[in-house]
């Protein structure tokens, strides 16, 4: 049985952190992992992306944006 992604991160030189994530969050970063652009990795999953953003921001998981047209 294959395990969900558990993403692991680091804050300056703290120790690295490693969470479980619940599985639309796993399929919307598997997607953005594979490339895919921001809407259809969204399209592809159920997360709250309002929700999760700040928490995002906020834990450093997101450190910016390309914007490719």
């Amino acid at each position: 049985m294959a395990h969900p992604p558990a993403p692991a991160w680091r804050v300056g030189h703290q120790t690295a952190q490693l969470v479980a994530i619940p599985e639309p969050e796993a399929t919307f970063l598997q997607a953005l992992l594979s490339g895919h652009a921001l809407l259809p990795a969204l399209e592809a999953c159920d997360l709250d992306f309002a929700t999760w953003l700040p928490e995002a921001i906020q834990n450093g998981w997101v450190l910016g944006a390309d914007v490719r047209r």
